[in-house]
């Protein structure tokens, strides 16, 4: 009985002494955790990231203006060619004017950027361009601004609104975008006034 009871203390301290060797880790990374039933999301630098960009802007200013100015002029008691009764003479300015002005614009649009770097607090810098061409009218779409990776979807995608320092930049070349440039004469006109 003794020898049995000998060989299981050997063997608990033995099992204690591994135990004690076995060093476990997780293989869980938060940084780099990634759901299994979801599309992967951009996360280091060189991913792609789509952004959906919604942007609506308006602006509108009114002013007006009136003045006037009368000055009046009485002489009395001087003998002139003028007729002795109305020796008066009134000068009255007046200006009245004003003006509207409104503008409003709307840009829709996807583009896919890259990450060109994350700083310390997690924020990535995203940048992309996106050139269209179509019957010799092209149109460039030029993004950057930095995002959070809360604000990543789980399609790996973001809206504009979203983005921090945004820039986004939507330029349009060719036949189409040189009709709607004024003419010789009304920038002339335009020069003047």
């Amino acid at each position: 009985m003794r020898k049995i009871m000998k060989k299981n203390i050997l063997i608990l301290l033995l099992f204690v002494f591994t135990m004690s060797l076995a060093h476990a880790t997780s293989m869980y990374n938060e940084e780099e955790y990634q759901a299994l039933v979801s599309d992967p999301i951009a996360m280091k630098v060189g991913d792609s990231i789509t952004v959906l960009i919604y942007e609506t802007a308006s602006a509108s200013a009114s002013t007006s203006a009136d003045t006037s100015k009368e000055t009046g002029i009485a002489v009395g008691g001087i003998n002139t060619f003028v007729d002795p009764d109305n020796q008066s003479f009134d000068i009255e300015s007046t200006f009245n004017g004003g003006g509207d002005l409104s503008r409003s614009g709307k840009l829709l649009a996807k583009i896919t950027t890259t990450v060109m770097e994350i700083a310390e607090n997690g924020e990535m810098l995203i940048q992309g361009q996106q050139n269209i061409e179509i019957n010799e009218d092209t149109q460039t779409i030029t993004l950057s601004g930095r995002i959070r990776k809360e604000d990543i979807s789980s399609d790996n995608t973001i809206v504009s609104t979203r983005l921090s320092d945004a820039k986004i930049k939507y330029i349009a070349e060719g036949t189409l975008a040189d009709r709607q440039k004024p003419g010789l004469i009304t920038s002339f006109l335009n020069w003047i006034y």
